[in-house]
């Protein structure tokens, strides 16, 4: 459960992708590398994202604007 509850302190927070989003891949916040997913849209490398909801130990995110 402390996981899931850490996993949850992310929405809202932004990032940095490490690697494409297709739609899964790695991302970096607060200097920690997760393993993230979009919503179906492809991300490339080295940009800025945002946390939209965390279901599970799934992270889910979006190309921040």
């Amino acid at each position: 459960m402390a996981a899931a509850e850490e996993l949850t302190k992310l929405v809202g927070k932004k990032g940095l992708t490490r690697t494409s989003l297709r739609p899964a891949g790695k991302a970096v916040f607060d200097r920690k590398l997760v393993d993230v997913v979009t919503e179906g849209d492809f991300i490339p490398e080295q940009s800025e994202i945002e946390v939209i909801r965390v279901e599970g130990n799934r992270i889910v995110v979006v190309r921040s604007s």
